[in-house]
């Protein structure tokens, strides 16, 4: 009897449990979108009045790309180096008026007595910094004339360090950095102050100061049935009205007025307004000085069905193939619907494999992007984002994790920009460049070249668990494909000398003349035909590999570092712009034993590292930013950086929506926004008439960068290499010096 009694408690506990199980697993999901106090650093209030360490995960939030991170300085400070010969930092203000700036700066290793570097506010001189070797603060006006409302660029000239097309003594020039520790921006002394006070920030009284009659705006993306909670208490324990005012893009408000007394605790409903960006503006509309102590905006979802996983059926595979076609734009395959027929052996591979069509590159140009690839984290993180740059070592690679599990690793590239003294060579066992022909600089070996060496290094290796990395480059310029490929697609009213030329993009740019929709066409057919080549020497691989036993299970990958642009946005080339012809890449998975398929979902390359370790059997580490396209999990959001010369360009990209914020080669900012659905060729920015969408746009990018720098590591060696005068000939028959 005992026995049954017991038995039935079990079997009543156990539903309940089951029943408990099952409530929370349908239960919605509440997050914090928006913690207002980690975000105040974002606001225009902020950017009035700054005091910064820049060794501080805020401080390097403000610092341009040209610096590297905290180093102890010889004398024991901590400081920032300028790394380039343009360093910069960035600031907002929210409007124009006379400031002025103390920089703390030193040149410790200077061989000269008195080293100066130019001041620049938004490429306008305004002072000569002159440096010791010791820290010491020096003070610059920055006049109202130079500012904007907005984002500004404040621009440390190092004249000892030319650009990296004429440095020549290195050697020397290494010593004549700049190092920086701390950047104030205020109101002169003797100039009149605003009429209307500021909120300030006060960590150690752990909230944000609100002085009688003081406001200060966020702006947030609604989730569903949101909700702003906020802690206030007066500062004087007086009474204190309060108003809260949340602002839609279509222009609905909702108003929220209260009076503190001790901690006043507000939870204000905002899902009247919709799943929409709105600008919060907290104000106080008292006499006393009241305190936010702490600040979110949260949002509860319904829970939705997981996106199911996509495990291979099969054992693990032995062979992997990572082929990467450099310069490829996805739209130019017919895989992905293109006209032409460029790509009849990617097409074969694709119907039996995973297609992902919306695929989106960390970056532009080959460094960042392959760096990505081979990591599985951001440019940011991997630090390999500029021509003089190799990547960190103190993250994980994929071909570190393959070596040490016991693979045999090998890359074949023909592209310089992925040459193993960026750090691309770690975890290989063997990383070869093939020479280029000393007669054409800038013109990669062939794909057959480099299949041919990457055969070989196959037949006299022995028979192991294999990883293998090809980078061809025939679709890069000069666009000069050889027959029975030359004039498959070429035009026949094209400019006769541009048809003959060996390069005729650089001939296009040289002479305007040439300015004529039948010779851009000549372009894009000439491209078209490298593609083509490349095509055919890809089904060659599929032959032999097939020949050697190594293709049926194998785990092959095709994508691409990058796209070209062909005047889509008024330019021809790559590296400068993050737009969808340069950012959307083709990525073809073929896994043994998974079923093919087209996946529409978003996906990145930092995603490709961790799928090739899953499908391979091992766990990707917990330090790659992407996740594995094998496992479910939620949207993907996707952020590419180009940083050539003296521009920085970010774009972030989430479903169809593309965010991207430039800063042009004088230190203007601008922010673009685009709904790829309708303007999928990203034609007309949403952000002209739309001040909430911009500003909303302006404070998630400081936000990410603020925490890239909360999360960075330091160094762990020096990062920067010297080019040498043959890789800067490459480099510069490749188009990648002209702006630097």
């Amino acid at each position: 009897m005992f026995a049954l009694r017991f038995a039935a408690l079990l079997l009543i506990l156990g539903s309940l449990l089951y029943l408990h199980g099952r409530q929370d697993a349908a239960a919605p999901l509440r997050r914090v979108d928006l913690d207002l106090l980690y975000a105040y650093p974002t606001t225009a209030a902020a950017a009035h009045a700054l005091s910064l360490s820049l060794t501080t995960p805020l401080g390097r939030a403000h610092l341009g790309p040209s610096w590297s991170a905290p180093r102890t300085l010889a004398s024991g400070d901590v400081a920032v180096i300028g790394l380039h010969r343009r360093s910069l930092f960035e600031l907002e203000f929210d409007s124009v008026q006379e400031r002025e700036i103390v920089l703390r700066c030193a040149a410790p290793q200077s061989r000269q007595a008195r080293p100066r570097a130019v001041v620049n506010l938004n490429g306008k001189r305004i002072g000569v910094l002159r440096l010791t070797g010791h820290l010491a603060e020096t003070r610059f006006r920055l006049p109202a004339d130079a500012q904007r409302a907005g984002a500004n660029t404040v621009e440390l000239v190092n004249p000892k360090l030319g650009s990296i097309a004429r440095r020549r003594h290195r050697r020397h020039s290494e010593n004549e950095r700049i190092a920086c520790t701390h950047l104030t921006v205020d109101v002169p002394a003797n100039t009149v102050v605003e009429a209307t006070p500021r909120p300030q920030l006060i960590t150690d009284a752990a909230g944000i100061h609100f002085p009688p009659g003081a406001s200060l705006t966020w702006f947030a993306d609604l989730g569903r049935a949101a909700a702003i909670e906020l802690l206030l208490v007066s500062a004087t324990s007086a009474d204190a009205p309060v108003t809260l005012r949340v602002t839609g893009r279509d222009a609905r408000q909702r108003e929220h007025v209260t009076t503190l007394t001790d901690d006043t605790a507000i939870s204000f409903d905002l899902s009247p307004l919709g799943e929409q960006i709105v600008a919060i503006t907290l104000m106080n509309s008292g006499r006393d000085t009241m305190i936010l102590k702490s600040g979110t905006l949260t949002s509860v979802e319904p829970p939705s069905p997981p996106r199911p996983a996509r495990r291979p059926a099969g054992p693990a595979p032995t062979f992997i193939l990572l082929f990467l076609v450099d310069t490829l734009r996805a739209d130019h395959l017919g895989t992905y619907g293109y006209d032409r027929d460029t790509s009849p052996h990617i097409d074969a591979l694709a119907k039996e494999a995973l297609v992902f069509e919306n695929v989106v590159a960390q970056s532009s140009w080959t460094t960042p992007a392959v760096a990505s690839i081979l990591t599985g984290v951001n440019p940011e993180t991997h630090g390999a984002e500029h021509l003089s740059e190799r990547m960190r070592t103190n993250i994980p690679s994929l071909a570190a994790e393959l070596q040490s599990a016991g693979w045999r690793t090998g890359a074949f590239v023909t592209n310089t920009n992925a040459r193993g003294e960026l750090g691309f060579a770690r975890g290989f066992d063997t990383h070869q460049l093939l020479p280029e022909n000393t007669d054409s600089p800038g013109v990669s070996p062939s794909a057959d070249a480099l299949i041919e060496r990457a055969l070989a290094w196959i037949d006299k290796t022995p028979p192991l668990k294999t990883f293998l990395y090809l980078h061809a480059s025939d679709p890069h310029g000069p666009y000069n494909p050889e027959p029975p490929f030359r004039d498959r697609f070429a035009p026949g009213d094209a400019s006769a000398g541009l048809r003959a030329s060996p390069d005729p993009l650089a001939l296009f740019r040289k002479q305007p003349r040439l300015h004529t929709e039948a010779n851009s066409d000549l372009l894009i057919a000439r491209y078209d035909e490298e593609i083509a080549y490349t095509d055919s020497a890809f089904g060659r691989l599929r032959d032999e590999l097939q020949a050697r036993g190594l293709w049926e299970d194998a785990l092959i990958v095709f994508t691409s570092d990058h796209g070209e642009e062909f005047h889509d946005h008024g330019h021809f080339g790559h590296g400068r712009t993050l737009y969808g012809e340069q950012l959307d890449v083709p990525l073809v998975l073929r896994i043994p034993g998974t079923d093919p398929a087209r996946v529409p979902e978003l996906a990145r390359q930092i995603d490709i590292a961790p799928t090739i370790l899953e499908a391979a059997g091992l766990t990707p580490p917990a330090t790659m930013e992407g996740r594995s396209l094998l496992a479910a999990g939620p949207a993907r959001i996707a952020r590419s950086r180009s940083f050539l010369g003296n521009t920085d360009t970010r774009a972030r990209t989430h479903g169809r929506q593309r965010h991207i914020r430039k800063r042009d080669g004088d230190g203007h900012i601008t922010y673009e926004a685009y709904d790829l659905a309708p303007d999928p060729t990203e034609q007309s920015s949403l952000t002209a008439n739309d001040p909430i969408l911009r500003d909303w746009i302006r404070q998630t990018f400081a936000l990410e960068r603020l925490a890239a720098a909360t999360k960075r590591r330091p160094e762990d060696t020096p990062r920067e290499i010297e080019i040498d005068a043959a890789t800067r000939v490459r480099l510069q028959a490749l188009g990648y010096l002209e702006e630097d």
